[in-house]
């Protein structure tokens, strides 16, 4: 399946299967490359491409395994995706997330809070509080 934009309807339905809306319009991509409106001829072309709004970027699924696409925006400017912000709690064993900018989470026993989602990482405890358990990708 091919991936395709309704330019009126600023709707994308991607080759995974997945409709995204408010995309922005065609000619209006922040980067060289785009990989809705402009892929570059990267080898990764084939496989079905998703979007990942907690991370705010764009994967493929490559059997079974989900690779940021080398023409996702945040990749290329940042030069990193924060796909998962999470931390445990070495005392009361509490998984905590933080999903988006802002969403300051604390474990139960309040030793240890993670903050930033996927624009950045804030851990608030001691280093050895907490067990780091994010996933990012560096370019």
């Amino acid at each position: 399946m091919e991936t395709t934009f309704d330019d009126v309807k600023r709707e994308a339905v991607l080759s995974g299967g997945q409709t995204i809306y408010a995309v922005h319009k065609s000619g209006q991509c922040f980067g060289e490359f785009c990989p809705i409106h402009n892929p570059s001829d990267h080898d990764l072309r084939e496989y079905d491409l998703h979007y990942n709004s907690m991370a705010g970027s764009f994967f493929r699924d490559v059997y079974g395994e989900m690779v940021v696409d080398p023409d996702d925006y945040v990749l290329n400017t940042a030069g990193k995706v924060i796909v998962l912000n999470l931390i445990s709690c070495n005392h009361c064993g509490d998984l905590v997330a933080s999903t988006h900018r802002h969403d300051f989470r604390s474990c139960s026993c309040g030793k240890v809070a993670a903050d930033g989602g996927s624009a950045y990482l804030r851990r608030m405890g001691s280093a050895g509080d907490y067990t780091e358990l994010s996933t990012i990708v560096y370019k």
